[in-house]
């Protein structure tokens, strides 16, 4: 079982939803259950796998509140290498982002990592969206599969 440890907690459902519109998603009802009561938190366990690695860790959650390192500026900051569809949830220890991908699935996302330093190589071709794709590892199928997989 996943404790959330140092959070900067608790935030209201008004607020949660005021990004959902902005952002024009839907959170999955486990993901908003934490952050309500656990925003920014510092997950304990912390160790999850992709399929490509095993052994990344989750740093932690990314805040909802309005400051500096908030998930909004965050996807402000990023947003043109940011592929269709992916919305960061957390950081993995190293400054990638663990992200919902709603691109298949919106109602219910799959979680990926977003590897942001990840370039394509010289012979890679395909459009703007498949290279920024490229830097995705897949997690889980689902926000509730992910928090019970960490150890």
């Amino acid at each position: 079982m996943v404790v959330w440890r140092r959070h900067n907690g608790p935030i209201s459902i008004g607020l949660v939803s005021e990004i959902e519109s902005v952002l024009n998603h839907k959170f999955p009802k486990e993901y908003v259950d934490v952050v309500l009561s656990s925003n920014e938190g510092h997950p304990q366990p912390n160790k999850f796998d992709t399929a490509k690695r095993k052994g990344y860790v989750m740093d932690r959650l990314l805040t909802l509140l309005n400051e500096p390192m908030s998930l909004i500026i965050i996807i402000s900051d990023i947003k043109d290498g940011l592929p269709d569809g992916i919305v960061p949830f957390g950081y993995e220890i190293t400054g990638d982002l663990i992200c919902f991908d709603f691109k298949h699935h919106p109602e219910a996302p799959s979680i990926v990592l977003w590897r942001h330093e990840l370039a394509p190589d010289e012979g890679d071709v395909g459009s703007q969206e498949e290279m920024r794709r490229i830097g995705l590892e897949y997690i889980s199928d689902s926000f509730y599969e992910f928090i019970n997989s960490l150890y």
